[in-house]
């Protein structure tokens, strides 16, 4: 499918970063539907997230996730949330390039592991023996190399970045909902 309208904002980044409170906010700002890609996938595959990563590997997660976006980018002028990995992923930056305008939101390691602390829903989190980082230097150490993984995707497919360490959902969202409406399509 060819879309030729710039017409969704998307929301990229790491886990932790913010996507999908910052995208309810701004959805709220911009009067558009809002879809979480993570969400869609379970929807269509009728699995959680980690249940998907366990059963079928990350790699068919990633095919999921292209299905799952080639699925809603015909809707309506939406604000969509990617999956944090989703960039690293060449049919989906060409797909976000083509329909839309991308935000990579960032946030520094202590605030990513203060919003993910005890959150049991992130396979990447966890070690080779099942194990989840019990501090922030373990949880540096895990993500460090996926975040340097991934870099030059976020870098390839941001048209804005916006730091979320010091923001509440709220004032991320009103930001980006603010660039999003000085931007000329």
């Amino acid at each position: 499918m060819i879309v030729t309208a710039r017409r969704h904002l998307y929301l990229a980044g790491f886990m932790g970063t913010g996507k999908t409170a910052t995208g309810l906010h701004v959805a709220d700002a911009l009067r558009r539907p809002f879809y979480d890609l993570d969400t869609v996938v379970e929807q269509i595959t009728g699995r959680r997230i980690p249940e998907v990563f366990a059963i079928d590997g990350e790699a068919a997660f990633r095919q999921r996730e292209c299905r799952a976006l080639r699925s809603i980018v015909g809707a309506s002028s939406s604000v969509i949330a990617l999956g944090g990995g989703a960039p690293t992923i060449g049919a989906i930056r060409a797909l976000v390039r083509e329909s839309g305008r991308a935000v990579l939101l960032t946030a520094d390691l202590p605030s990513m592991w203060s919003r993910l602390r005890g959150d049991e829903s992130r396979p990447l989190l966890e070690g080779e023996d099942g194990d989840r980082p019990a501090s922030l230097s373990e949880f540096t150490a895990r993500v460090q190399p996926i975040l340097k993984a991934r870099e030059d995707a976020y870098r390839a497919i941001a048209d804005w970045t916006l730091d979320t360490s010091a923001l509440t959902p709220v004032e991320a969202g009103r930001r980006t909902a603010e660039w999003w409406l000085a931007q000329a399509d």
